[in-house]
């Protein structure tokens, strides 16, 4: 069962655990990945980001899924996409540099997707590092106690940058008993390409007070890089070495009220090799050295009754710097940063509960190819939202936003839901929104020419704010032993910014940053569960979809048909488990500038996976990653990235 297992509650946890006993049922099949241990204490799901406070994950009023630590630790990875690119509505973006990928919802471009961990929003380089997926690793598996992802637009709670949807990484609260955690893991690729290791170790507990808590971790990888099949001395993938540190101080100040420090730092290695596009043609190793940093201090109360509040400040940091060998001149250095102050309140209003909050946001860019050598802008918003009930089986959640952008004026982002509990397990959903997103500040920048991997980019002055306006309507069905659900979803973006190829190839080509007149992207997610027997959890989904432009013509790198099956068996002190993704009808675009985007093959990916509990709290896991060999350069000369070879790995975990 995925089910959240909840030990000891904390006086701050009360309202989800209450909110999780409504909902109490035997199986909640749609999340369910795995199966806890029986002695476990289970409920179901309980999620956060959907209205900024514990809901239970079918009475949320949005499309949500939930990947668990356990899921995690199966999926054998820090990286988001590699965690969440099996599941629904969820597909790669592929970079044309090193086999980057970064993640779309709904086939939305990358950009309009916000990372956010415990409620903080990471430096998003998508959008203003060329041909980067660096947001995606912002925190190691050891850390991470569930990762939840809200398909469709969340402007209204989360501003701007949130028109495709939110991913909300919610890190291991701190206990009161200290408890600790470590793994090590080695993998091996075929041919020993992309091979390396991840190892980490957590310390959580109390600080011999009981209002006073702590946690430390630390992680440290390695993956080699794999070599381009048709020229062996290139890179087709980069290698990576990254190593973090984490500090979490954690006091209750009084009854009710509790403060918060985090501290997180990081910094990693990416190398490959690569030839100049032009010129002597020199053959040269790229090195690009990543730093994260975030520190975040929260003061929260919960005063009871369903009354609580917020504040907080951060700052959040991403610097790229890049050295290259043979006297190849560097990419520019980049610098992200981010400065906050947000606060919210929640109470009773009526018979519902009415939100309020703020947001203040400084955001600037440190690149030298800038005008002045630095873009910046400030973000204002001030949201509200009230959750109705409208009968005992009805609910009515109903928020505006209001934005203002420095550059670009103020924008009102209205968001409206509507779930029904039918009974019999059935519960019907829908809802629309409308967000926008101002263009970045090295788009509009006139004088922004850099070349990011094999392609140059340029900035365009006539950008226009992109906005789009969404509807879904959803019908699911939850009893024990199975469940359904299907949900329509559309999205009219107008002014979508894209970047088209104005000269050269798609692999190694000029693009300028333009409007599409409009976009329409629209679909059905189809999802099934179903548990036969208590040992054996089947998962589908696929998700039908067409993405064009205002003229018909496909846009790129959106998949027609996603389809994914997960099998998993779990029997006392061991689990086997397999999954298969499938990309069909993707287009990309063509080798001649001018060219509509063009059809490539169907792509299947298969991951095994198993573990084996050795008792006293180690267990020892397993892995094949890309079981069927999946090679995209095999596929089409029009893929611009590559998938890692197959790859076994092995690891030893142990909690105390």
């Amino acid at each position: 069962m995925h089910s959240l297992t909840l030990r000891a509650p904390h006086r701050f946890q009360r309202h989800a655990l209450s909110a999780a006993l409504l909902a109490l049922s035997p199986f909640t099949p749609l999340a369910a990945q795995t199966q806890a241990p029986a002695s476990d204490v289970h409920l179901p799901q309980v999620v956060v980001s959907a209205t900024r406070h514990a809901l239970p994950l079918l009475l949320a009023p949005a499309s949500v899924a939930v990947v668990s630590s356990e899921q995690v630790a199966q999926r054998g990875s820090d990286n988001l996409l590699q965690l969440l690119r099996a599941d629904l509505g969820i597909q790669p973006f592929a970079k044309p540099v090193g086999g980057r990928k970064a993640l779309s919802l709904r086939g939305m471009d990358p950009r309009h997707t916000l990372v956010l961990v415990d409620g903080q929003r990471i430096s998003a380089s998508d959008g203003l590092v060329g041909a980067s997926d660096f947001q995606l690793d912002w925190t190691g598996a050891v850390d991470i106690q569930r990762v939840e992802v809200l398909r469709g637009p969340m402007s209204v709670l989360y501003g701007a940058e949130a028109l495709g949807g939110v991913i909300q990484v919610i890190t291991q609260p701190l206990p009161t008993p200290f408890e600790a955690r470590a793994f090590v893991e080695g993998r091996r690729g075929d041919g020993d390409q992309g091979s390396g290791h991840r190892a980490a170790v957590a310390l959580r507990g109390g600080l011999g007070l009981d209002a006073l808590r702590a946690g430390l971790s630390v992680s440290d990888a390695r993956r080699s890089a794999t070599a381009l099949a048709a020229d062996p001395s290139l890179s087709a993938v980069e290698g990576r070495a990254p190593r973090e540190v984490s500090l979490r101080l954690e006091g209750d100040l009084s009854a009710t009220q509790r403060l918060r420090l985090d501290l997180r730092r990081a910094d990693e290695q990416r190398w490959m090799m690569q030839r100049e596009r032009t010129g002597q043609r020199r053959l040269f190793e790229s090195r690009h050295q990543v730093d994260r940093e975030l520190a975040a201090l929260r003061w929260d109360a919960d005063w009871g009754d369903q009354r609580d509040s917020l504040l907080r400040i951060y700052r959040s940091e991403l610097a790229v710097a890049n050295t290259r060998s043979n006297g190849v001149t560097p990419l520019r250095p980049n610098t992200l940063r981010d400065e906050v102050v947000e606060g919210q309140a929640s109470s009773p209003l009526g018979d519902g509960r009415a939100t309020l909050g703020f947001e203040w946001r400084d955001e600037r860019v440190i690149n030298i190819g800038l005008s002045g050598g630095e873009g910046h802008a400030l973000h204002r918003g001030v949201y509200g939202q009230w959750e109705l009930p409208l009968s005992p089986h009805v609910a009515l959640t109903s928020g505006l936003r209001w934005d203002e952008h420095s550059r670009f004026g103020g924008f009102l982002s209205p968001r409206s839901y509507l779930v029904a509990q039918l009974g019999g397990g059935w519960v019907a959903k829908g809802g629309f929104g409308r967000g926008f997103k101002a263009p970045t500040v090295k788009q509009i920048d006139p004088s922004y020419r850099e070349d990011e991997g094999p392609n140059t980019f340029l900035g365009n002055p006539d950008l226009r704010p992109e906005v789009s306006d969404s509807a879904e309507v959803a019908l699911a069905l939850d009893r024990p032993g199975y469940g359904l659900s299907a949900t329509l979803f559309r999205n009219e973006v107008r002014d979508l910014i894209n970047s088209v190829l104005v000269s050269g190839t798609p692999a190694r080509g000029t693009y300028r940053f333009n409007n599409v007149e409009q976009a329409t992207l629209q679909g059905l997610e189809l999802q099934a569960g179903w548990r036969p027997w208590p040992w054996l959890n089947l998962q589908a989904h696929a998700t039908l979809m067409r993405a064009k432009d205002g003229q018909g013509v496909p846009l790129d790198k959106r998949a027609e048909r996603l389809f994914g099956l997960r099998a998993d068996v779990q029997q006392a002190g061991w689990g086997l488990g397999v999954s298969l993704q499938q990309q069909a009808g993707l287009y990309l675009a063509g080798s001649i500038a001018g060219q509509a985007p063009q059809p490539v093959p169907t792509l299947n990916l298969v991951n095994v996976y198993g573990h084996r509990d050795l008792g006293g709290g180690w267990r020892l896991r397993a892995g094949v990653d890309n079981a069927g060999n999946l090679r995209l350069a095999a596929k089409s000369p029009l893929f611009s990235s590559e998938e890692l070879p197959r790859t076994v790995r092995l690891s030893l975990e142990a909690r105390w």
